[in-house]
């Protein structure tokens, strides 16, 4: 069952003239979006569209959205039993986001003050996930 993340076409991008990657990354930075799609045997079983509007200056601080975290991270982890992962995963997470199961998917979603603040929640989220085995050296730098 190979699943793989579905890639924007980078064709397009390289005929663009330079006033139209200047209007499009001056668009990406007003409205920041986080969008993709799992496919598992060519079968979209995942897609995220989360985005934030960064003309709303405050937008980060209400509780709902980020509660004033500048860092955040999103992990979707696929697989036939997702919810014997939830309590583990929950216990790491903690306050500082949430985990959900159901239909063979598991997702977090993870906030922090910082990017190193982040890391010392991920990388013991993921280590859990991977049963344990230990990160990829340039994940522990």
């Amino acid at each position: 069952m190979p699943i793989s993340r579905r890639a924007p076409s980078s064709s397009s991008s390289r005929r663009r003239s330079s006033a139209a990657r200047r209007a499009a990354n001056a668009s990406a930075r007003a409205l920041h979006g986080i969008a993709g799609g799992v496919r598992q045997d060519g079968r979209l079983i995942f897609a995220d569209d989360l985005r934030f509007d960064w003309a709303d200056a405050d937008l980060l601080d209400r509780p709902a959205v980020l509660a004033g975290a500048v860092a955040m991270a999103t992990i979707l982890f696929v697989t036939e039993e997702p919810e014997r992962h939830l309590a583990p995963l929950r216990a790491i997470v903690g306050e500082s986001g949430g985990v959900s199961a159901w239909n063979g998917k598991l997702l977090a979603r993870i906030t922090a003050e910082s990017g190193v603040a982040l890391r010392h929640v991920l990388i013991p989220a993921l280590a859990a996930l991977r049963g344990g085995a230990t990160l990829p050296k340039f994940w522990r730098i």
